[in-house]
C-alpha cells in the first residue's frame, strides 16, 4: 500500500520561520514543500477555475512522482450543488 502525505495548500505565510525559512523567497515554496511532501491538494481550484498554465506550471516545478489532488471548483460542489454543471465540469475536465 502506498501512502501520498501533503497538506490542504502550500501557501501559508503563517508557516514562515517554522516550516518555510524566513528568507525563502514566496516563489520557491512550491519547489521547497515539495522537497518535504509527495503530495498537495490545491486550494486555489476550489475558488476559482484554475488555468492549463497555472496547472502546468506548477506541474513542472515538481518531482515526477509528485501527485497533486484537484479539488473541484465550489461552483460545481457548493453553489450549484451538482445542478445543471454538466457544462463547468466538462470545462474543469478539458483544463
Amino acid at each position: 500500500m502506498k501512502w501520498n502525505i501533503g497538506c490542504s495548500g502550500f501557501s501559508n505565510r503563517d508557516w514562515i520561520g517554522y516550516f518555510y525559512p524566513k528568507n525563502l523567497p514566496q516563489k520557491n515554496w512550491l519547489e521547497f514543500y515539495a522537497e518535504h511532501f509527495d503530495t498537495l491538494e490545491l486550494n486555489t481550484t476550489f475558488y476559482r477555475m484554475p488555468t492549463s498554465t497555472l496547472l502546468k506550471n506548477m506541474y513542472v516545478r515538481t518531482p515526477e512522482s509528485f501527485c497533486f489532488v484537484v479539488k473541484a471548483p465550489k461552483i460545481i460542489t457548493h453553489t450549484q450543488a451538482f445542478i445543471d454543471t454538466e457544462e463547468i465540469l466538462k470545462e474543469f475536465y478539458e483544463i
